[in-house]
């Protein structure tokens, strides 16, 4: 049996009803662990995470900034779907640290190839498939590559792609 994908509006009271079980709290850059300074950037020990970098500029005056680096190219994927002849989009709702006790909606696949490559643990990347190998009755309608967030990261770009399938599709809890 097939789970019916929810309406935004419900998955919206429910987010509402429930936390997101996770908290953000301050600590000092010698407790984070895996993560050291290396070449003057904070890096990560698997390099699969972003770099937080300082940059400089003396023009009439010092500007500094701090920037993200992350080479990885970001993967997006949109999956529609016809479920009982309504043509359907898989999207999540997920949590992310800085977004402390809401949530925020996102493509059926927003991930690094860290992430979905598991370099750092974690589960494996639902509905991955449908993106990266050929699925019997769906099929790429555009993909695209894209700059990310310029004031925030620097040199970092992702890819959307966007699939139908012409197959049920059945949701899973995330």
């Amino acid at each position: 049996m097939r789970n019916k994908l929810p309406s935004v509006s419900s998955m919206k009271s429910a987010l509402e009803s429930r936390k997101s079980g996770f908290s953000i709290r301050k600590i000092q850059f010698s407790e984070c662990e895996a993560w050291d300074f290396e070449k003057g950037a904070f890096k990560h020990k698997s390099h699969g995470y972003f770099d937080l970098i300082g940059v400089g500029r003396l023009n009439e005056r010092l500007v500094s900034r701090i920037y993200l680096y992350q080479p990885q190219s970001a993967f997006n994927g949109l999956l529609e779907s016809s479920i009982e002849g309504e043509t359907s989009f898989l999207i999540q709702a997920r949590t992310e640290p800085g977004n402390e006790g809401m949530a925020q909606f996102g493509p059926t696949v927003q991930s690094t190839p860290a992430n979905y490559q598991r370099l750092h643990g974690g589960r494996s990347t639902p509905y991955l498939e449908f993106f990266f190998s050929y699925q019997p009755g769906s099929q790429s309608v555009c993909e695209s590559t894209q700059l990310d967030l310029g004031e925030r990261y620097i040199h970092k770009t992702k890819r959307l792609n966007y699939v139908r399938a012409n197959i049920d599709v059945i949701s899973q809890e995330n």
